[in-house]
């Protein structure tokens, strides 16, 4: 299986792995932005073929609805192996990736997925580049001492560099999540 993986597969399964689940159109644009959507579903497919993601449809009666992909078991394992882990130490198990489907946080990472195609595509209106994207598991590793954003960015442009948290509400916090959520991004600040 593993010669069959490129290094685009390889960003696609880490990338599944981040979000928890990205539509067709996310992918490409992310990861096929100069190849058309043809070219991205076909290698969805073969992916899927090999057993290293799974799919399912948000709206089943919806023939015109996109795919949603997720990590497979065996996706997982060559995530963890790309990592040098051990496959136990991602805490994966294809039951819970399933269940994002039916999640109330779906909307949410659908969400911050397609404000990542956002600065991706508006990137390059501006001379600017989006580098690094971190997402919410690297965040929640790296940072839940102090806060948990969503996501966590690079963006070069004239020569600077700058990173960013993300943060992506759907409007379901309250004022006071919030205030805690500013309290802890300026103790994080005073640390760095």
């Amino acid at each position: 299986l593993r010669p069959r993986i490129t290094g685009r597969d390889k960003r696609i399964l880490y990338g599944l792995w981040e979000h928890r689940v990205l539509t067709t159109h996310h992918l490409h644009q992310i990861f096929f932005p100069d190849a058309g959507a043809r070219r991205a579903r076909s290698r969805m497919l073969s992916l899927y073929r090999y057993g290293v993601v799974n799919r399912f449809r948000r709206h089943a009666h919806d023939r015109n609805a996109p795919d949603h992909w997720i990590l497979s078991p065996t996706g997982a394992v060559l995530v963890a192996l790309d990592q040098g882990k051990e496959p136990d130490a991602l805490n994966f198990r294809g039951d819970r990736a399933l269940a994002v489907a039916f999640s109330a946080k779906l909307d949410h990472i659908l969400g911050l997925a397609q404000t990542r195609v956002a600065f991706l595509q508006g990137a390059p209106q501006v001379g600017a580049k989006v580098g690094e994207w971190k997402g919410e598991r690297t965040c929640e590793r790296d940072y839940s001492n102090y806060c948990r954003p969503d996501g966590l960015l690079s963006w070069s442009q004239s020569g600077k560099k700058l990173w960013a948290f993300v943060e992506y509400d759907t409007g379901s916090e309250s004022l006071s999540q919030l205030q805690t959520k500013m309290y802890g991004y300026a103790r994080l600040a005073e640390t760095s």
